[in-house]
């Protein structure tokens, strides 16, 4: 075992890649991505340096991240969200620990210095989530039941486990599919004709590129105004976003 020190320091959300802070930023990033791929068994929920980049300096919330670093090695990241405009009292942290590295109470102190820095913003409400390839049986013991909402994970997994002993409470599960374009096209006319089938004549599928083209904006914010609270949260305080 690597016995070097590991030190918990603040990570710069730099202007751009190129700029300082940058080469630290890009590091983190990578271990994002070596992360996911890890948990998903492939880069399909891979996104590039630029992209989180992008996301990080979103005018809609604050980002402040730290890692951890032995020696010149970057071997953990916690991100740490402030909504701006809505939901005030909500901060979301996550946390992630090289899986070389995992068990050394890294991922305790990142999340313990995010924590920190939202208490002292203010913050009540910390939420956070973890993914889990499907495969498990939600009903089956050796389970989490979500408190208020619906839904169960499986208490062996790491994610859960380390949730779980820094008193944090599963409130609800989401599920999501995807489809093999691959191996599934031969099944695309079918579905979207079943789909118009069961949406009927007044609906009408609308596309763009770039920005919400004006004479759709009001009903696009309507609508996604409604989507952020009307999913099911379960327990979760989570309120209309503006």
């Amino acid at each position: 075992m690597d016995t070097e020190p590991v030190t918990i320091r603040p990570l710069a959300v730099p202007a751009s890649l190129d700029s300082r802070g940058g080469a630290d930023f890009i590091a983190s990033a990578r271990l994002a991505n070596l992360v996911a791929r890890l948990l998903w068994g492939s880069n399909d929920h891979r996104s590039g340096p630029a992209v989180q980049l992008e996301q990080a300096r979103s005018a809609d919330q604050e980002t402040r991240l730290w890692s951890a670093q032995q020696g010149s090695r970057l071997v953990g990241r916690a991100d740490l969200s402030l909504p701006l405009a809505d939901n005030l009292h909500l901060a979301e942290i996550t946390v992630m620990v090289h899986p070389a590295c995992r068990r050394q109470g890294i991922g305790r102190r990142l999340l313990q210095t995010a924590e920190g820095a939202a208490r002292a913003a203010g913050r009540t409400v910390l939420l956070s989530w973890s993914g889990h390839p499907a495969g498990f049986d939600p009903e089956g013991p050796g389970t989490v039941r979500a408190r208020t909402g619906i839904g169960a994970l499986p208490a062996a997994a790491p994610a859960v486990a380390f949730a779980r002993a820094c008193g944090y409470q599963l409130e609800q599960m989401e599920r999501f599919s995807m489809l093999d374009l691959a191996a599934g096209t031969g099944r695309v006319p079918a579905l979207a004709e079943g789909a118009a089938a069961r949406a009927g004549p007044e609906y009408r599928l609308a596309g763009w590129e770039d920005r919400c083209p004006d004479e759709y904006l009001d009903e696009y914010a309507r609508l996604r105004r409604r989507m952020s609270t009307e999913v099911p949260l379960g327990g979760l305080d989570y309120r209309p976003e503006a």
